[in-house]
């Protein structure tokens, strides 16, 4: 699977920490240096965003995620036009994200893509490839068949496409339970 990451801030990082074992990622951001030392750092392929137009494949996933979002929103159009059916982009505004949801591209503030990516990027069976800090068992313990309120923060499950929120939910073998720090 080639997945492009344009913008290497906190999210950007965090995304290529959690693909860069399992896929081939290309990253790009504003400023170069950043880019060619976060490229070398993490063993992945780097791309000025400027050529975009000039490539030949498209991208399985793209993830703009810059805070420049002028530039997020120019290249989430590209993208789509290069036949990318997943792109998930950072806007600061709604008429921004209005406009890309219109174009069936993914578009969320900085707060929602932490707690929304995970629903609205992949589909089923994805997860488990995916995510690297998916557990069955959390020091020790295992999760299948005990309620959330059972259970300490710094965790959330997603069955069927879905946050559970509810804190009498008791986690299914099928669940994904997703522990973060």
């Amino acid at each position: 699977m080639r997945i492009f990451i344009f913008g290497l801030g906190e999210i950007g990082k965090y995304l290529l920490n959690m693909f860069a074992n399992a896929h081939q990622i290309v990253v790009s951001d504003l400023d170069v240096d950043t880019m060619e030392t976060v490229a070398e750092n993490y063993g992945v392929e780097y791309l000025d965003y400027e050529i975009l137009d000039d490539l030949e494949t498209s991208f399985d996933y793209a993830f703009l995620v810059s805070d420049d979002v002028s530039t997020n929103v120019m290249l989430s159009i590209q993208m789509i036009s290069q036949g990318c059916k997943n792109v998930v982009c950072y806007v600061n505004d709604e008429r921004s994200k209005k406009v890309l949801e219109k174009l069936n591209i993914m578009a969320f503030s900085q707060a929602e893509i932490a707690k929304n990516i995970i629903l609205r990027s992949f589909r089923g069976g994805m997860y488990r490839a995916i995510f690297e800090n998916m557990l069955d068992t959390y020091e020790g313990k295992s999760f299948r068949g005990k309620s959330l309120s059972q259970i300490k923060n710094g965790l959330f499950v997603i069955s069927n496409n879905r946050i559970i929120k509810d804190y009498n939910y008791v986690i299914q073998d099928d669940d994904i339970v997703v522990v973060y720090r």
